[in-house]
């Protein structure tokens, strides 16, 4: 079996990944849950296929445990409204909560799946799983060698002399058994950043890597731009093999792990973050950028500032929907943006002066078309245009994102700023 790396992260194998910002209660993380509309034997034949894999691979080839239980009744969605639609629409067999390390949101995975292809389709799952958690260690990682180098390097001495890591080393490893490897192979893309090339890593070149980590680690700290630099760290924490993370992890203090677990956590980063956001009004169109209207979008950190400048004008609306429901409610949730036709409609004539946003918004939801394809346009644009943008001022973009139609800014009310003509829709 072949498995691929995947990138966004977010994107799985099998099934499909929902994210709430709270878990569901009586749920455990990584427990493989049969939903009530399955047979009894719908479990029993996944817990022998799971039994099997463990036994297999061996305990210590995860980072999770993972356990199969069959729900006698549907849990409560009704602080999950994103999971409880998509569960309606996909029919799902499974539902597996995962672990991200993050306690500022949840992530499920729900997958439907027959008797005769849980030999497939359970490896697959508990792959994807694997991924996720180890990326979220990796990043931790990652953000302890640049914080604290002097810890980190004491930490991991024995690891970096060990042989087993030098055997992991080789990308070949992942994916090319019969069953899923759980390693992960690298992308082609930090491959060729590395290598100046697609091929295969040599096994020197690998050991080269390995003994300019300390070079790389302090190039990534003097120049964040360094992409070089980065891609020599992802390589390289990536064939870390599971039992190792684990040690690593296990060997740090519990504040140490609060510590860098904030850095992962995206509302964290967005307390953190030093970029205030100005909605402000210019009064003049830009013949240069057709999507710029007359109300536009600033991020500011200290003296530098800089305007989101969008591909598409419902990038630029959807935004302005978003930042103002942060303004206006206490609490933010996901939102059910056909609910906000009105809304949209008015601030595309505020913006544009010359629509009222009818058709751009119907090109949103447009029959027969899927609407999550149709929105992905727009988040993709925003993520492009966000990422740029904090890329320049040295900030994460993570808070500044919308992923999709479940998730939401992670902006802090105060930091947002509104021309006081907006304030209508507060």
């Amino acid at each position: 079996m072949n498995i691929k790396d995947l990138s966004p992260i977010d994107e799985p194998v099998i099934g499909k990944i929902i994210t709430e910002f709270i878990p569901i209660d009586g749920l455990k993380n990584c427990g493989l849950y049969v939903l009530p509309s399955d047979a009894e034997s719908m479990a029993k034949n996944a817990a022998a296929v799971l039994s099997l894999l463990v036994k297999h691979m061996g305990k210590m080839k995860f980072l999770n445990h993972y356990f199969i239980e069959q729900l006698e009744e549907m849990p409560s969605f009704d602080s999950a409204p994103s999971l409880k639609q998509a569960i309606d629409k996909e029919k799902p067999t499974f539902l597996m909560p995962l672990n991200t390390l993050s306690r500022e949101e949840q992530w499920f995975l729900i997958v439907r799946s027959e008797k005769e292809g849980l030999t497939k389709d359970i490896p697959l799952m508990l792959y994807t799983s694997e991924r996720i958690t180890k990326k979220s260690m990796i990043d931790l990682m990652i953000q302890h060698a640049v914080q604290d180098s002097e810890v980190f390097f004491s930490k991991i001495e024995r690891t970096w002399a060990s042989e087993i890591l030098l055997k992991t080393l080789s990308e070949d490893q992942a994916g090319c058994s019969s069953s899923p490897s759980f390693g992960m192979a690298t992308s082609k893309n930090i491959r060729k950043s590395v290598s100046g090339e697609s091929r295969l890593l040599t096994h020197q070149k690998e050991i080269s890597l390995q003994e300019h980590l300390v070079e790389s680690i302090n190039a990534y700290k003097e120049d964040r731009e360094d992409e070089k630099a980065y891609a020599n760290l992802q390589l390289l924490f990536s064939t870390i093999p599971n039992e190792d993370i684990i040690n690593y992890f296990a060997t740090l203090p519990l504040e140490e792990l609060k510590r860098l677990q904030s850095f992962v956590s995206v509302q964290q980063l967005a307390k953190k973050s030093k970029i205030k956001i100005e909605i402000r009004r210019i009064g003049r169109t830009n013949r240069h950028k057709p999507t710029d209207g007359n109300f536009r979008i600033f991020f500011k950190k200290e003296d530098k500032e800089e305007q989101l400048h969008f591909h598409r004008r419902s990038s630029l609306i959807l935004y302005l929907v978003y930042l103002l429901d942060i303004v206006k409610n206490e609490v933010v949730d996901s939102l059910n943006l056909k609910t906000y036709e009105s809304m949209f409609k008015s601030l595309f004539i505020d913006v544009y002066g010359y629509d009222d946003g009818t058709q751009y918004f119907k090109t949103l939801f447009g029959k027969g078309t899927s609407e999550q394809q149709l929105l992905r346009h727009c988040y993709s644009d925003i993520r492009a245009t966000v990422s740029k943008i904090c890329k320049s001022l040295n900030e994460s973009p993570s808070p500044f994102i919308i992923s999709d139609t479940s998730s939401h800014l992670h902006v802090l009310k105060e930091n947002i700023l509104i021309d006081k003509r907006l304030f209508k829709y507060l």
